[in-house]
């Protein structure tokens, strides 16, 4: 399994911070601008004052083991779960074609400094393929750590920095 860990402070209060990361129009908007998702639809599954659970539907180009294959599409699921109270979620992401073989999963915790906000993401990469899966997840994390600065700079905008 990979690994990645991303800690940024933000001089925007947590609130603020969390109100735009579970916006559902922006959901959408950062998997087409920054996920590259041809399509995303967001589906609420439960909100209360403790927690908010959603999907996202995301049309993607499908994945292979070389990469991206931008001859076909297919659906794939990010589930959220937030706990409002902490600011923090854990989430899932289901690639259609990979099922079991493929899992990917992280969590965001936001860290209230007053005028500030720390978040944290972390992402775990697991590809269960014989001989290859390591390699894979090596592939993937780099891709991940180089795009990096999108999410970044989409978070900011949003936040009016």
């Amino acid at each position: 399994m990979q690994t990645i860990e991303k800690n940024r402070t933000v001089n925007v209060g947590a609130d603020k911070v969390l109100a735009v990361l579970t916006d559902p129009v922006l959901e959408v908007e950062r998997n087409k601008r920054v996920n590259e998702a041809v399509d995303c639809e967001y589906k609420e599954v439960e909100e209360n004052d403790e927690q908010l659970i959603y999907e996202l539907h995301c049309t993607e180009y499908a994945r292979g083991i070389k990469g991206i294959n931008k001859s076909k599409t297919e659906v794939n699921i990010y589930k959220y779960t937030w706990n409002l109270k902490e600011k923090f979620a854990k989430w899932e992401y289901h690639l259609s074609s990979w099922k079991n073989k493929v899992k990917v999963n992280g969590t965001v915790n936001l860290k209230d400094n007053g005028d500030s906000t720390d978040i944290i993401n972390k992402i775990n990469i697991s590809i269960g393929i014989p001989l290859v899966g390591k390699k894979i997840e090596k592939m993937i994390k780099k891709e991940i750590s180089d795009s990096w600065h999108l999410y970044d700079e989409y978070i900011d905008d949003k936040l009016g920095k």
